[in-house]
């Protein structure tokens, strides 16, 4: 019983542009997709404030009954407990091994790090996370010494944003890809990390049908319905 149509979305950014992990002409495509689909992009706009009954940008203000907060998280309490240099949000800048400074037993991993690879700190993201659990979890099962540890390095195997049916924008190493091949790509990916093939079956099976039906996958709870009421 909802109309689409009467829904306004409206995506706010502070920075000049969506998608900052990617390359800009990336971003733009992004927000061309974004576009034809009716939303809304406000760039190099602020939050000022948000209640109950919507946000504030300044003076102006845009009623709201759903705010979905994407803008990031800070780090946990205890990360502000170690005596490390630390950055704006609360994370901690760790040596080329993931410790921190004159701690080499204490490593420091993932979104609560700030780790530097030539002179950019790396993205919050999974793989990041991962990569450097797997190196610190080598340095300790082998228990190598501080003065002989390799340099943690980061591998970029990509990134990929779905923007919309069947269209995404992807990033591996120099090259970009768009629309549906990048759609399709992150489709392949995601059905071959899976454990088994019974669930890369299903998985498959659910995803066909749903883009061959234009079904959208999940169920909205709005209230009971009673036959014959107004």
């Amino acid at each position: 019983r909802i109309d689409p149509s009467a829904t306004r979305i409206i995506l706010i950014e502070a920075l000049d542009r969506i998608l900052c992990g990617f390359r800009p002409e990336l971003s733009r495509k992004a927000q061309q997709y974004l576009d034809k689909l009716g939303v809304e992009v406000m760039l190099k706009t602020r939050i000022t404030g948000i209640d109950e009954k919507g946000i504030c940008i300044g003076e102006q203000f845009i009623p709201s009954s759903n705010v979905i907060w994407t803008a990031g998280t800070m780090a946990s309490d205890v990360i502000s407990t170690l005596q490390a240099r630390s950055h704006i949000s609360g994370r901690v800048y760790v040596n080329r091994d993931c410790t921190i400074e004159g701690h080499p037993e204490a490593f420091v991993i993932g979104d609560v790090s700030v780790f530097l690879q030539n002179e950019k700190p790396l993205p919050d993201l999974g793989p990041v996370a991962t990569q450097q659990a797997k190196y610190a979890a080598c340095i300790i099962r082998e228990e190598i010494e501080p003065g002989k540890r390799p340099v943690f390095k980061y591998k970029d195997k990509g990134n990929v944003a779905v923007v919309g049916r069947a269209k995404a924008v992807m990033q591996i190493g120099r090259l970009n890809i768009t629309g549906f091949f990048a759609w399709m790509a992150w489709v392949t990916v995601h059905i071959l990390v899976m454990a088994d093939f019974r669930s890369r079956f299903k998985v498959m099976a659910e995803w066909q049908w749903h883009y061959l039906g234009k079904r959208h996958g999940i169920r909205l709870i709005t209230g009971r319905y009673r036959r014959g009421a107004d």
